[in-house]
């Protein structure tokens, strides 16, 4: 199995490895962890299952511009059955104020840093991967891991999403 790996950014890296977990419950679900932090200060989301979508608004970390943040993802399917091309789908982008309820559009000149890789799931598997980046100008922005597959909504994707406010 060779991910297929995408990415546009200004500063960034990538580690992935693949691992086993323990046994879960759904046939098609993902559960979707994301933290990002710079220096001691951090924040997390997470998404368990389909049926498990948080209710509550995304969690705010607040950062200086030029600062070093590190946004960590992981991927598990708690299933028992293979899951075939699976994308998984990571990205930092402007969005317009705190709280935005659409996602923003992709726009290169939006984007901070996007990656994405297609790839299987083994048995009760997992992917995850450590993304260091910096944002230049003051703004808001979306920080979202989701995942794209077969057995899933593509209205409706397993995702995990906070946002960062940088602030001169």
């Amino acid at each position: 199995m060779t991910p297929r790996i995408c990415h546009a950014a200004n500063l960034f890296w990538l580690s992935l490895s693949i691992l086993a977990v323990h046994p879960g419950q759904g046939a098609e679900d993902f559960d979707v962890a994301l933290t990002v932090k710079h220096g001691k200060e951090s924040q997390t989301a997470r998404f368990e299952s389909v049926a498990g979508r948080p209710a509550h608004a995304r969690a705010v970390l607040r950062a200086k511009p030029a600062e070093k943040i590190q946004a960590n993802w992981t991927v598990k399917r708690p299933a028992k059955s293979v899951a075939e091309d699976v994308l998984v789908h990571f990205f930092v982008v402007r969005e317009s104020k705190l709280g935005q309820k659409e996602v923003p559009k992709l726009a290169p000149e939006q984007v901070i840093v996007e990656s994405a890789l297609t790839m299987d799931f083994p048995e009760n598997g997992a992917a995850n991967a450590q993304i260091s980046f910096e944002v230049l100008n003051p703004g808001f922005y979306l920080v979202r891991i989701e995942t794209s597959h077969t057995g899933t909504s593509e209205l409706d994707p397993p995702f995990a999403a906070l946002e960062l406010e940088v602030t001169p």
